[in-house]
């Protein structure tokens, strides 16, 4: 294991001890939140000044989760742990037809 792996575990289990563990989490969903938002805002200028160029993927991808195992005691690992099984995460398109599309994304899609 990488030592930033285990500060970043440990700073994790301690923030857990404090009560205070879903912070990290509900922070760092934030931090992803907003990036998506800014990304869809810089999409949307683009297609308003007419440089977005449009493609379509037809995709299909299963990636498995990571397992997080979180020990209770860092100095003692035959000590019970938390494991956390994130599970299957399936990622696909469904491309539609022009005609299947509302009027307002095929206006879009042809400015």
């Amino acid at each position: 294991m990488s030592p930033s792996l285990i500060k970043e575990v440990s700073r994790t289990l301690s923030q857990l001890a404090e009560g205070d563990g879903l912070e990290y989490f509900r922070e760092a969903a934030t931090e992803q939140a907003l990036e998506f938002i800014n990304e869809g805002k810089e999409i949307l200028k683009r297609i308003k000044e007419g440089t977005f160029k449009h493609f379509s993927l037809d995709i299909y991808i299963k990636l498995q989760a990571p397992v997080i195992v979180l020990p209770s005691n860092l100095d003692d690992l035959s000590k019970p742990c938390i494991v956390v099984d994130a599970g299957l995460i399936v990622v696909s398109s469904k491309l539609l037809k022009e005609t299947a599309m509302p009027k307002e994304l095929r206006v879009l899609q042809k400015a």
